[in-house]
């Protein structure tokens, strides 16, 4: 075979999600997930200088709703420091674990996008669910960057 398996699989996100809308996307990623690791919530969110940018999410629990957008108060600079305030503001401090996945977009420089694999409770992680999450992150950036393109496209196409 020509091709490797990340290459199809790549290839086949991309194709499958293209025409969708980024909340589609979010909700198809957390049934998958939840097929391999506990999923309390899945959020791509971008953060840029001390504010977090909700995109879209699915949440099967949650105490407050995620508002649209949330300033860090105490903002070091640092990544650790976004994502615990993040964590801290959908689950109000109840303890939880998190995965988060970098999802590149070659067009937004200077803002960081991911996407946010939540669960209520302690160390819900496994290895295995990170080496998951490790693979399919470049199928993931590319089915991101195609949705967004195709997105673009139809917003180009019915602006004339």
């Amino acid at each position: 075979m020509n091709h490797t398996s990340e290459e199809l699989f790549s290839v086949f996100f991309s194709t499958v999600f293209e025409s969708s809308c980024i909340s589609d996307f979010t909700q198809k990623m957390a049934s998958f997930f939840k097929r391999y690791m506990p999923v309390s919530a899945v959020y791509i969110s971008f953060f840029e200088k001390d504010t977090i940018f909700k995109v879209a999410e699915y949440a099967d629990y949650s105490k407050n709703s995620f508002p649209d957008q949330i300033t860090i108060k105490n903002f070091t600079g640092e990544e650790t420091c976004v994502f615990s305030e993040f964590r801290n503001s959908i689950f109000n401090n109840e303890e939880s674990s998190s995965i988060y996945i970098p999802l590149k977009h070659h067009v937004l420089e200077g803002i960081h996008i991911y996407m946010s694999i939540y669960s209520i409770g302690k160390n819900r992680y496994s290895q295995e669910a990170i080496d998951i999450c490790s693979f399919i992150q470049p199928m993931l950036i590319d089915t991101f960057n195609s949705i967004l393109l195709y997105n673009d496209m139809n917003a180009l196409k019915h602006s004339f």
